[in-house]
């Protein structure tokens, strides 16, 4: 039988989680094959309407997250404009 666990590094709104599951639970190769659907997540903001199985931290609040893979935020337009003129 199928055991899922859907994983995500931020519960923000819970959208993403809800509107996953669903789509999960219609797709027609494991459509009716899914015993289980379990999630986890690395960050659940307060303000998220999904409530995962799994989380490493629960937000007090909803601050802004920034993930060590997301260079663009350090990033300024004044370097992207000199690296385009190579």
């Amino acid at each position: 039988g199928g055991k899922i666990l859907l994983c995500d590094d931020l519960s923000d709104t819970g959208i993403t989680f809800n509107k996953s599951i669903d789509w999960l639970k219609k797709y027609e190769p494991i459509k009716n094959k899914i015993e289980d659907i379990k999630t986890a997540t690395l960050f659940k903001k307060k303000k998220s309407t999904f409530e995962p199985d799994y989380c490493a931290v629960k937000l007090p609040d909803n601050p802004w997250i920034v993930q060590p893979f997301e260079i663009y935020e350090e990033l300024r337009i004044e370097d992207i404009i000199k690296k385009n003129q190579k």
